[in-house]
Formats: C-alpha cells, sequence, structure tokens
C-alpha cells in the first residue's frame, strides 16, 4: 500500500473511530472487515474508552470536581470535547490541551472554577514536558523561562485544592485568590509549584528584561534581590553567579 493510500485508508477510517459513524458505513467505502462488522465496530469503543482515560489520567482533580456536581456528566463532558476537539498528532496528552478553554466556555455555573482546575493540570503537563535548553546556551536564555515557567492569577487556591484532590481528602473551596508560578526546577528538572510575593514577581520581571510597573518600580532593590535569591533556591530560576563562578573554574578545553 503507498503512503497516499494508508493516508486514504485513515482518512476514511477516522470518522468511524470517533463515532461520527456506524462500522457498517464504513465498511461500504473500504470493505468488509475480515474480523466481521461488530469487530470493527469495538475499535469505536476502543478509541472512546482511550480519550476518556487520557482526560482522566490529565485532569484527575478537574474530573472530580465535575463528577461531584453531577451534572453534566463525565461521559457526555468527555463525548462533546472530543466531537468539538477530535485528537490529532502523534502524542495522545495533546487531546486535552483544548480542554481548560473548552471547560470554562461550557454554560454550566461550575465551568468557571473547574476551567481553574483544569487549566493548573495542563500546565502541569507542560511545565514537567518542557524542552530542554541548550548546554551552550547563554545565561539569560539558560533559564528557559519561555518553555518551563508559567505564571497564573487563579480566583481560589487551585494548587491547594488539587492537593486535596491527591491526599484523597474533600475538596475545599479555597477561595482565597492565588498567585501561582508552575515550572520545572532549574536544576533538578523536578515539577515544581511556587506561591510568589510582590518581590517575586519584580525579580521575574528584570530577570525577563522586562520594565517594571510603577508599583513593581517602588520597591527597594535588596528586596528585589532577596526575593531573586528565594526564586533560584526554589529552582525558578537559574543561579546565574553560581553558574559563573563554576564556568570561570573549569578548564577550557583543549
Amino acid at each position: 500500500m503507498t503512503e497516499a493510500a494508508l493516508e486514504g485508508f485513515f482518512a476514511h477510517l477516522r470518522p468511524m473511530l470517533l463515532g461520527h459513524c456506524s462500522a457498517a458505513v464504513t465498511e461500504v467505502v473500504l470493505g468488509p472487515s475480515p474480523s466481521g462488522t461488530a469487530n470493527l465496530g469495538f475499535y469505536t469503543t476502543l478509541v472512546r474508552r482511550n480519550l476518556d482515560k487520557v482526560l482522566r489520567d490529565v485532569f484527575p482533580a478537574t474530573r472530580a470536581a465535575i463528577v461531584h456536581a453531577a451534572t453534566p456528566a463525565w461521559d457526555d463532558v468527555v463525548s462533546a470535547y472530543a466531537l468539538a476537539h477530535p485528537p490529532t498528532g502523534s502524542d495522545p496528552n495533546r487531546f486535552g490541551a483544548s480542554f481548560p478553554s473548552w471547560i470554562a466556555a461550557q454554560p454550566h455555573g461550575g465551568a468557571t472554577r473547574w476551567a481553574q482546575l483544569a487549566d493548573y493540570e495542563w500546565l502541569r503537563v507542560r511545565a514537567y514536558h518542557a524542552p530542554d535548553v541548550p548546554d551552550d546556551a547563554d545565561l539569560v536564555t539558560k533559564d528557559g523561562l519561555e518553555r518551563r515557567l508559567f505564571v497564573r492569577q487563579y480566583s481560589f487556591d487551585v494548587p491547594a485544592v488539587v492537593e486535596q484532590y491527591r491526599r484523597g481528602e474533600a475538596m475545599g473551596d479555597g477561595d482565597k485568590p492565588t498567585l501561582v508560578f508552575v515550572f520545572r526546577h532549574a536544576r533538578t528538572q523536578a515539577l515544581g509549584v511556587f506561591r510568589p510575593k510582590v518581590a517575586g514577581l519584580a525579580a521575574l520581571a528584570e530577570r525577563c528584561g522586562l520594565p517594571l510597573p510603577p508599583l513593581l518600580a517602588e520597591l527597594e532593590p535588596a528586596a528585589i534581590a532577596a526575593a531573586r535569591s528565594v526564586l533560584e533556591q526554589a529552582g525558578v530560576l537559574f543561579e546565574v553567579e553560581a553558574t559563573s563562578a563554576r564556568a570561570r573554574r573549569e578548564p577550557d578545553e583543549p
């Protein structure tokens, strides 16, 4: 089978796999399945279960909140989302990329809260799988902030609520607005979550070469420097001075 023919085969098979048509209709186009129509149709069920598993694994706390609400049913959520955003590409986890924004657009009263839970859980995936920074990158680029750090202002303490779920506890309201850094650690590469103070925002802005807004510009330089040190110790920022010192100690290669 040529590459073009193979692409055509999957193009005809795809609607059935996503539940848009029956196995019998697919056989009219592709011919009868050697294993029988019923067995061919099972692939629709298999794909549907896999899509459900992706969303359950990537958004466990979000799913728990939706299931607790009882309406809409989780199965209906998965089906509606898959219809609006069918999977593409080779990475199954990417199926969940649009889930936070899709949830936010739903008319249910809990959608705003669910969307923030989903956003946080998706950022954890993005940060964990952030591309590595090249070893020969300059010290500013070395931070890789555009790849591995995400800043969010949530209307409630989303990380705390998700942690309650992870511990098997009832998920509380956590209604205190919370500023959050979700990041991959600059040294250990572990996933991290950090709640910065105002000076931490200033330190981050300075590291990114951004001008400070009036409120942050009023901070004392010593306060910003102290916050920068805290961010470096937490692994949010790359330790530029320590790296420079190590580089000075290492002899040049011949």
